[in-house]
């Protein structure tokens, strides 16, 4: 009688455990293979073994060069190939099949928002590619140890998305940083701009827009963000610091790009 419940008990564990699939294709065994076939002859130890199942998770991969382009393509609507992004920041030959590192996505994605006609400093001396994809709210470096360090295929994502955020100029989407923009038309040629920098725990957060400037209908915002200072007393309240200012022009800037300030 023992046998036989722990053979329906086995059974129920199969049929309600799901096969799971490795990111090589690999099959993973939810259920150890000694794991006797037949029911009838199971043991209580099989059953227990059974129980344990083992829930270590998939290591995440990396993108490759030819992934990058890809999600480029795919997500930013881009029509690139591999072999024409700069990931040295100069053109040079490279093994498409290796891992993008944080230098070279930053050297890519920059070179193509200066091609794209970005200015790259509009408010001063122009950074390296890692600085710049930083301040323009492309890549939250904070996520990496060295430049080197080669970057996962969810972080790759992101970066994606934020660069065809910056790209399209698109209104209300946040950057890296959390900061997102509206700009409104108002009357006789102004435009109401607002910066937005999400909820936060305490009365610590602040958003200030430092400088504009409009350049080939580009309007550019230069902007600062201060955090609690340790030891400083602010209110422990839920605050959604933003700023705002009134600008002139011509006529309606195409794009916004937010800079966060050094």
């Amino acid at each position: 009688m023992k046998k036989y419940l722990a053979a329906l008990v086995l059974g129920g564990l199969l049929a309600a455990v799901p096969v799971v699939y490795g990111t090589a294709g690999e099959e993973i065994r939810a259920v150890p293979e000694n794991v006797s076939p037949d029911p009838v002859n199971v043991t209580e130890a099989e059953v227990e073994k059974a129980l344990t199942i083992d829930m270590t998770p998939l290591t995440e991969s990396f993108i490759t060069k030819t992934g990058f382009a890809r999600m480029l393509e795919n997500t930013a609507g881009l029509n690139v190939k591999v072999e024409d992004l700069r990931f040295t920041g100069v053109n040079s030959d490279f093994d498409p099949d290796q891992s993008v590192s944080l230098r070279e996505a930053a050297n890519a994605l920059v070179d193509i928002l200066q091609k794209e006609g970005f200015n790259l400093a509009p408010f001063g001396k122009e950074d390296n590619a890692v600085v710049t994809a930083y301040r323009f709210g492309l890549i939250d470096t904070s996520r990496f140890s060295e430049y080197d360090d080669p970057i996962h295929s969810s972080t790759a994502g992101e970066i994606i998305s934020n660069f065809k955020a910056v790209l399209n100029s698109e209104m209300g989407q946040k950057n890296c940083h959390g900061v997102s923009y509206m700009l409104t038309p108002q009357q006789d040629g102004r435009y109401k701009l607002e910066l937005f920098w999400g909820k936060k725990s305490s009365s610590g957060y602040n958003i200030k827009i430092a400088e504009t400037k409009i350049e080939n209908n580009i309007l550019y915002v230069n902007y600062i963000t201060t955090e609690p200072k340790p030891g400083a007393a602010y209110l422990t309240v839920i605050t959604n610091p933003s700023d705002w200012m009134v600008i002139k022009a011509a006529r309606q800037p195409e794009k916004v790009v937010l800079i966060k300030k050094n």
